[in-house]
């Protein structure tokens, strides 16, 4: 409910409730660039993107496994040369690059798990 064609969110489309729900659920952020590969695992509704960062969120996926994965000093070790680096120790975290890395499967007790302990860190 907003007046006008668009939505602050600024879309082509004028977006629905639901779409715009979305946002208010739990997500994982990061920056399009990055000097350190660094996820945020957000779990109150915050909007602290642009158009320099991106949004990932699932109701399948165990969302704090995978943030904590992502986000850990081995992921970094392993794959920050998958990502094009930019001036000199800044990566882009490109989503298509990101897609093709393979992650272990949480099984549903790690998932759990991961799901209690990341809002403590």
């Amino acid at each position: 409910s907003y007046l006008g064609q668009h939505h602050w969110l600024e879309l082509d489309n004028n977006p629905t409730d639901e779409y715009i729900g979305l946002f208010r659920e739990s997500k994982i952020m990061y920056p399009n660039m990055t000097s350190r590969l660094s996820f945020y695992m957000d779990y109150e509704g915050k909007y602290y993107t642009n158009d320099k960062g991106y949004i990932v969120n699932s109701d399948t996926e165990p969302l704090a496994y995978l943030a904590s994965v992502l986000g850990s000093s081995v992921f970094a070790c392993c794959f920050k040369e998958y990502f094009p680096e930019l001036m000199g120790n800044t990566y882009e975290i490109r989503k298509s690059l990101l897609e093709i890395i393979p992650i272990k499967n949480a099984s549903n007790d790690e998932a759990l798990l991961f799901q209690t302990l990341v809002p403590l860190v």
